[in-house]
């Protein structure tokens, strides 16, 4: 999957019209994606393989059977959703249970990714997929000009640590060391702080640099674009 060089500068900001169809072109990008792993998954004789086929076709049924659209997901999440959740194999009545789960997931990753790029009025650079936000968010980068875009800057932005998706999913072990991506996190939350978002709702730096507690950080970029709102169904 091609990985675009990530952009140093502020993007140039779209009107709605282009945003909304920026944002179906990726998802047609990645559906047409997905349903070519999950040719290539369908007979595959490897067991994590075979698991992350029937979970990627269960969460596609269940979630167009109980919301009404089908979820996607790719290979890449569907095994990283798994190992969270410690499946090494399991039966038709657990994927369906585990589905559920990871729509819960999928909706916060979405939710996220559009608040952020309502916010900046662009697509989030590198973005191919909502699995993809945590790293696209690593480094700082992207939430520190969120918080400049919604008033709570200016925040000087230390750029150009990574070059693309691919570098950062190769670094990520080690970034909690990096300090230009620390800082940038840590200059993001004080921000936050700064714009009124309540101490309670703040996630930690580590959170962000060690991708994890989507949750968290949505409820973050909820408060930041729109002082006062809160999501209490994500509580």
């Amino acid at each position: 999957q091609p990985q675009p060089q990530l952009q140093q500068q502020q993007q140039q900001q779209l009107s709605s019209a282009e945003l909304a169809a920026a944002q179906t072109q990726r998802q047609q990008a990645f559906a047409a994606h997905v349903a070519e792993e999950k040719k290539t998954l369908k007979d595959t004789a490897e067991e994590r393989g075979r698991l992350a086929y029937r979970l990627m076709c269960a969460l596609e049924e269940v979630s167009e059977k109980e919301a009404g659209q089908p979820a996607l997901c790719n290979s890449r999440g569907a095994l990283e959703f798994l190992d969270k959740a410690g499946v090494q194999a399991c039966g038709d009545q657990t994927i369906t249970r585990l589905c559920r789960l990871f729509r819960e997931e999928i909706v916060v990753l979405e939710k996220a990714v559009q608040v952020i790029e309502d916010t900046l009025h662009a697509p989030i650079p590198d973005l191919m997929s909502p699995f993809d936000l945590p790293l696209a968010v690593m480094d700082g980068i992207v939430l520190c000009r969120v918080a400049n875009a919604a008033g709570a800057g200016p925040i000087k932005i230390n750029e150009g640590i990574f070059s693309s998706i691919q570098e950062k999913r190769r670094s990520a072990a080690g970034l909690a060391s990096n300090l230009k991506a620390r800082k940038n996190v840590e200059n993001f939350l004080e921000a936050c702080r700064k714009r009124g978002v309540r101490s309670v709702h703040l996630c930690s730096a580590l959170d962000i640099l060690q991708q994890r507690n989507t949750s968290a950080l949505l409820l973050v970029l909820e408060e930041l674009v729109d002082p006062g709102k809160v999501n209490l169904t994500l509580l």
